[in-house]
């Protein structure tokens, strides 16, 4: 394990210290052996650390993304979920990933959240993508 790993206590922290540090070989190598609970932390803490390359790290383990992905609609990555940290964080390429892929679920997320801003976005993109 790297120096600036070995003094973390689990290989949830590791998986943290990956993402804040941006080292994603060592990422990359912690999720090869990851449950799919560390594989969705590994996701979401990249949303949540603006870490295009974490998430996709993470998303691209699993033989099926698509999980990984949802997990982050419902699940609360530190204070919100993924695609609400990633339009706060103006991180338009992850929204665009998450929007071209999941249209439905960003939409009814928005709606039942009533995030209006983001259904406007969601609804102009998938407009762009289905065009």
């Amino acid at each position: 394990m790297n120096r600036i790993y070995e003094f973390a206590v689990t290989r949830e922290e590791a998986i943290k210290d990956a993402v804040v540090a941006d080292d994603i070989d060592q990422l990359e190598k912690l999720l090869t052996t990851a449950s799919s609970l560390e594989i969705d932390l590994a996701f979401k803490l990249g949303a949540v650390h603006n870490n295009l390359d974490a998430m996709e790290a993470a998303y691209s383990i699993v033989e099926d993304p698509t999980e990984v992905m949802l997990d982050a609609f419902d699940i609360p990555a530190e204070h919100d979920n993924a695609l609400m940290i990633a339009y706060e964080n103006q991180n338009q390429e992850m929204l665009e990933i998450m929007v071209s892929q999941f249209p439905d679920q960003v939409l009814e997320w928005a709606n039942q959240n009533e995030y209006g801003a983001i259904t406007a976005w969601a609804s102009e993109t998938i407009a762009y993508y289905t065009d």
